[in-house]
Order: C-alpha cells, then structure tokens, then sequence
C-alpha cells in the first residue's frame, strides 16, 4: 500500500505500508504568478542599497551579493522584452548603486580601521 504526502512546496512523496519513504514527484502545478525580473532587480537594488548601511560587515557583503543578483536580473528582463526597457534600467541603476554603497562602505571601515590602530 502506497500514500501519497505532500510536503514543501506542492512536492510529493510516496511512504509505502512499511515505512520506506519514495523519491519526491512534482505534480503539475497550478498557473502561479511571479514578481517579474524587472521589479525584482529595482527591490533587490533598494534592498543591498539598504543593506550597504547596515553597521555589520556580512550584511554588506549580502548588500552586495544581492546587487549583483539585482544586476543579473535586470539584463536578463531587458533581454526578455525590449519593451521592459525603463523598469529594467531603473533596476540595472539601483542595483549598481547597491553594489557600490554595499562595498565601499566595509572598505571605508578597513581605512578607518587601520589610521586609527596606526595613530
């Protein structure tokens, strides 16, 4: 005897009357609707851009990653639809601005860092 469980994320898993648990199925979801690249690149642009004044280096470093993401995104929504142009820049120009403000910021704390164990 086989039950179908559903676990994480709309995944299956089949346990058999003995306990033996089968590999998870993906059944056929439902039409979902995501964020759109476009939209994605400007929040995780606003969100390193966030992140790069946070007063703890690995949030700046995560600042930065997420810039880098929000960089990616933008070029592949742009590659996507030509029409997509405006939101795609404005995502692209956070983004950037993310990266920059994320990783200057730690640099700034290493300068300062260092003058002040030198002085």
């Amino acid at each position: 005897m086989r039950i179908a469980v559903h676990v994480f994320g709309g995944l299956q898993a089949t346990v058999s009357s003995e306990g033996h648990i089968g590999a998870a199925v993906m059944p056929k979801l439902a039409r979902r609707s995501y964020m759109p690249l476009e939209y994605l690149s400007i929040a995780l642009g606003v969100i390193a851009v966030a992140l790069g004044f946070a007063p703890v280096v690995p949030l700046q470093l995560v600042g930065v990653a997420l810039g880098i993401c929000g960089i990616v995104a933008s070029r592949r929504a742009r590659h996507a639809d030509y029409r997509k142009d405006l939101p795609a820049t404005i995502g692209f120009v956070c983004s950037i601005a993310g990266v920059v403000v994320s990783a200057v910021t730690p640099l700034f704390a290493l300068i300062i860092a260092i003058v002040g164990a030198a002085v």
